[in-house]
């Protein structure tokens, strides 16, 4: 699944957590979710960071990252889930 500048687009909290878990339960086994947004939404947010999004992934979705969750161009930021 690529999910490219969009969880960032969706308009509540509550509405991003449900995506991503629709992501998880569309994934079949050995599949990845390629999880792109712009990097300020975790350095200029109040209420998010890499750290916290990481932890939302993992122990609230159940996701594991692949790529260590360091992946990032000056503007993005990249998971492999």
């Amino acid at each position: 699944i690529v999910n490219s500048m969009v969880i960032n687009c969706v308009t509540t909290p509550s509405k991003r957590g449900r995506m991503l878990s629709m992501c998880y339960h569309q994934l079949r086994p050995g599949g990845v979710l390629f999880l792109i947004l712009p990097k300020l939404c975790l350095t200029q947010s109040k209420h998010m960071s890499r750290k916290y999004l990481e932890e939302i992934l993992r122990e609230g979705i159940g996701f594991e990252i692949l790529n260590d969750g360091k992946r990032e161009s000056p503007k993005l930021a990249f998971f492999v889930l």
